[in-house]
């Protein structure tokens, strides 16, 4: 993988590539809603709506804290990862529900 290519040598060891494999794919799933959630915060501030971006936000990031508080103890470092992509999948659903209202 690329992750082994380049950054397996020294102390960074299979494991450690093997877990940042991991962090790096749950990254990726996040990318997507973190697009479309900006472009959904910039349709809220054409219509001079600040609120909708920021009730998303605090939504998001208590859905944040409490996935991480789940996965963390039990997939590690891509339990961290997840947590963030489902915070910012949260946001961009809420912040889409609160469009269409």
């Amino acid at each position: 993988s690329i992750v082994r290519v380049l950054f397996e040598y020294g102390s960074f060891d299979t494991n450690d590539t093997m877990q940042t494999a991991l962090a790096l794919a749950a990254y990726a799933l996040m990318l997507p809603g973190a697009v479309l959630g900006r472009v959904l915060q910039c349709c809220s501030f054409a219509r001079h709506d600040t609120a909708t971006p920021a009730w998303a936000t605090i939504i998001s990031v208590i859905a944040h804290a409490a996935a991480a508080t789940l996965l963390t103890p039990h997939y590690g470092l891509a339990g961290i990862a997840l947590a963030l992509s489902i915070g910012t999948w949260v946001n961009t659903l809420v912040q889409g529900a609160m469009l269409l209202r």
